[in-house]
C-alpha cells in the first residue's frame, strides 16, 4: 500500500497550521477595526452631542460676553468697568470655580444624580444671562453709577456661570459603560456631567474615540460659532434698540429653554446597555 512520505504529511500540516492561524489573524484584525460612522449614530449618541453642543455654544456665548458687557458703557447696556475690575473679578472667578469643579460637582452628583445637576448647569445660565440688564438696571436707576451696588449680582452672575461649567469639561476619562452600566459615578472619575454622557453613550469600547472625536468637533464648531453670535446679537439689539437693547438675552433664554428641553432626554445617570 501506498504511502505518504513523512517529510510530506509534515510539510501538509505545518501549511494548514499556518492557514487557520492566518485565517485567525484576519478575524482577530476584523473584529478590532472601527465600526463605520453611520453605525455610531444611536439615540443615546445623537442625544449626548446634541446636549454637548448646546451647553458648549450657552458657555461660550455666556464667556464672551461677560468682558464685552462689562466695558460697555452704562448708557449702551453695560456696566462701564475698567479693565483692572473686569481681571480682578475674572482672577477671582477662576479660583472659585476650580474648588466649585473639585468640592462640589462630585457631591452633588452623588447626591441628586448627574441628569438633575446637568438640569441645573443649563438653568443656571438662565440666571446668568438675566444678572446683564439687572446690573444694568441698577446701574443707571438705583445708585447713579456706584459699582458697588453690583457687586452682589456680579458673585451671583459668576456663581452661576460656575455651576454652568458643570455640565462642560475638557476631559474625557471615564470607564466604559459596560464595566459599571447601573452603578453611581464616584468623585475620582468625575470629568464633567457631559463628558461621562458621550463616554457612556458609546456602542462599544472600540467606539469610543470615534464618538468622542464626533463630539468634540460638534463642540468645537458651537465654540466658534458661540462667541461671534453672541456678540454680535449685542452690537445689533444695542444699535438698533431692539426691545431695548435685550433681544440678545431673549435669543439666549430661548436657547436655554431648547436646551432643558434636550436635557430632558437624557437618563438619570448615564447610558446604559439598553440606552437609558
Amino acid at each position: 500500500m501506498f504511502r505518504t512520505p513523512r517529510y510530506a504529511r509534515m510539510n501538509s500540516d505545518s501549511t494548514l497550521q499556518g492557514e487557520s492561524i492566518d485565517a485567525l489573524d484576519a478575524s482577530h484584525k476584523d473584529t478590532q477595526k472601527p465600526p463605520p460612522l453611520r453605525s455610531l449614530l444611536t439615540r443615546p449618541v445623537l442625544v449626548s452631542i446634541a446636549n454637548y453642543a448646546m451647553i458648549s455654544i450657552l458657555q461660550m456665548s455666556s464667556l464672551a460676553l461677560v468682558p464685552l458687557i462689562w466695558s460697555t458703557p452704562i448708557e449702551f447696556g453695560g456696566l462701564n468697568l475698567s479693565p483692572v475690575s473686569i481681571g480682578l473679578w475674572m482672577s477671582v472667578y477662576g479660583c472659585v470655580d476650580g474648588a466649585c469643579q473639585f468640592a462640589i460637582f462630585p457631591r452633588l452628583v452623588a447626591r441628586f444624580g448627574l441628569r438633575r445637576v446637568f438640569f441645573t448647569c443649563i438653568s443656571s445660565c438662565a440666571a446668568l444671562i438675566v444678572m446683564f440688564p439687572l446690573e444694568n438696571f441698577v446701574l443707571r436707576h438705583g445708585l447713579g453709577g456706584k459699582t458697588m451696588a453690583i457687586w452682589p449680582l456680579i458673585v451671583l452672575q459668576l456663581s452661576s456661570f460656575s455651576f454652568l461649567r458643570m455640565g462642560y469639561s475638557e476631559s474625557l476619562f471615564i470607564p466604559h459603560r459596560g464595566s459599571r452600566s447601573t452603578a453611581e459615578p464616584t468623585s475620582h472619575d468625575l470629568p464633567g456631567a457631559m463628558s461621562i454622557y458621550v463616554s457612556t453613550a458609546t456602542p462599544n469600547r472600540r467606539s469610543l474615540g470615534a464618538v468622542n472625536g464626533l463630539a468634540r468637533t460638534v463642540a468645537s464648531v458651537q465654540c466658534a460659532i458661540g462667541p461671534l453670535a453672541a456678540d454680535s446679537l449685542f452690537a445689533f439689539s444695542v444699535t438698533k434698540s431692539i426691545l431695548g437693547g435685550n433681544f440678545v438675552y431673549i435669543v439666549l433664554l430661548s436657547l436655554v429653554c431648547v436646551g432643558l428641553r434636550l436635557a430632558a432626554l437624557l437618563p438619570r445617570h448615564m447610558w446604559t446597555h439598553s440606552g437609558g
